[in-house]
């Protein structure tokens, strides 16, 4: 009787059990279906919100609680921090046969880097000389007048790679006056990161935008190669040559960069540098551009300015640069390489002055000097690199880009988050 009985109670806990584990694996099949139904909402309001900054007449957006149009009291604030009183403010002055630029910093700003006790450089503000030792503005002029090169040395600053892996060129409407190019600095290994952005603010459908990642090479593991052959063949957004993708070598990335956007997509108007661990929000980017004048459109050269950066003299620093390739007690100043906008004019100055300028290995203070030597002042802009902790899920985000995202599940729940405040 007694065994019996225990045999019913042990049906019946079985029983049980099935039913537990059956309505946990509806549970999570249900809030599986909920999340993807909210991904593809997420991406289908975002995608939304872009195509409405890149085709509606500004005036007539949609009015916030306030009454104002959105997102114009985003350009009201930025107009009002970019042309605030600098009190304080150290201006950079630096002297030249070819002239003088004075450039000031957007706020006032401690020095960057610890000077050397061991290495004696010579003073930024009593003359800077970097080789080639030629006139690239005067030579760029008379290069877009009649065609001809003045320069007659030979290129101090060869790209000699070839590309494994070319997109095809950009395809923009011919009546798009504000097109973009986003130009997306990735390591070979960050396909996960990649990933990341495909999914959340690198998702676009606008025609009038594009978005290639740039890639160097990992020749020591050829099944990582195989990897990216695969993605670049899926995605079509893969610019790769054939250069060892390393830090040090973000400046051929940067010029690969360059050169692949003049040559293959040249009607692009702006073109937007960021690397993968940034979080973009696109929208507040577009509203920027597209409320531009055109006077300000041909000479964009814009982003977090860094006016005051001593080189790094410990052997030990990833930034580290000897005496030997960059004489002077500061850079002079540039604009932080993690997200910045250029236009297209820029771009072909660049493109042009690139052979013409030594190699630095710190790619951002080595467009500095290009664009010094070019007559190019980098303008300053705080939204372009907000700090990640000071992110607000629960107001209006002003900010264009942040830095900090390596892990693609943060920044998809961090993206979700803002999208529901971008509408």
């Amino acid at each position: 009787m007694m065994n019996k009985r225990a045999s019913k109670l042990s049906l019946f806990g079985r029983v049980k059990y099935l039913l537990v584990l059956l309505m946990f694996i509806s549970v999570t099949m249900t809030m599986r279906a909920l999340l993807q139904t909210h991904s593809d909402t997420m991406a289908y309001v975002y995608n939304g919100v872009v195509k409405q900054l890149s085709r509606a007449q500004w005036d007539g957006l949609i009015k916030n609680s306030s009454g104002m149009p959105f997102y114009l009291s985003n350009v009201t604030r930025l107009k009002e921090r970019m042309s605030a009183s600098r009190k304080n403010v150290t201006f950079v002055e630096v002297k030249t046969p070819n002239g003088s630029v004075t450039l000031a910093p957007s706020k006032s700003q401690k020095v960057i880097g610890i000077p050397s006790q061991k290495q004696q450089r010579l003073h930024l503000t009593s003359g800077f000389r970097y080789p080639m030792h030629v006139n690239l503005r005067e030579a760029y002029t008379i290069k877009m007048l009649n065609g001809t090169n003045i320069i007659r040395d030979t290129p101090i600053n060869p790209h000699p790679f070839v590309y494994l892996h070319r997109p095809d060129p950009c395809t923009f409407s011919p009546n798009a006056s504000r097109s973009l190019l986003i130009l997306v600095k990735s390591s070979v290994g960050n396909s996960v990161i990649r990933g990341g952005v495909r999914r959340t603010w690198g998702n676009i459908k606008d025609l009038n935008i594009r978005l290639v990642f740039l890639l160097g090479v990992n020749t020591s593991d050829p099944g990582l190669q195989r990897s990216v052959d695969t993605e670049a063949e899926v995605y079509r957004d893969i610019v790769q040559e054939n250069f060892m993708d390393t830090y040090h070598n973000n400046t051929y990335k940067t010029t690969m960069a360059f050169n692949w956007g003049v040559e293959h997509c040249p009607s692009a108007k702006v073109n937007y540098f960021v690397d993968d661990d940034y979080l973009v929000l696109l929208p507040n980017l577009l509203l920027y551009i597209r409320r531009l004048a055109p006077r300000h459109i041909e000479n964009l050269f814009t982003g977090l300015l860094v006016p005051h950066s001593r080189p790094f003299s410990d052997p030990k620093s990833k930034w580290f640069v000897p005496l030997s390739e960059y004489q002077y007690d500061f850079w002079v100043p540039y604009l932080a390489g993690g997200a910045f906008l250029v236009s297209d004019s820029i771009m072909r100055k660049f493109v042009f002055a690139f052979p013409y300028v030594k190699y630095m290995r710190i790619d951002d203070s080595y467009l500095g000097i290009v664009a010094y030597k070019l007559g190019i002042k980098p303008q300053p802009n705080m939204l372009f690199n907000y700090n990640r902790g000071a992110i607000n899920t629960k107001a209006h985000a002003r900010w264009f880009s942040s830095h900090g995202f390596k892990n693609p599940v943060i920044m998809e729940k961090k993206w979700s988050a803002l999208m529901m405040f971008l509408v």
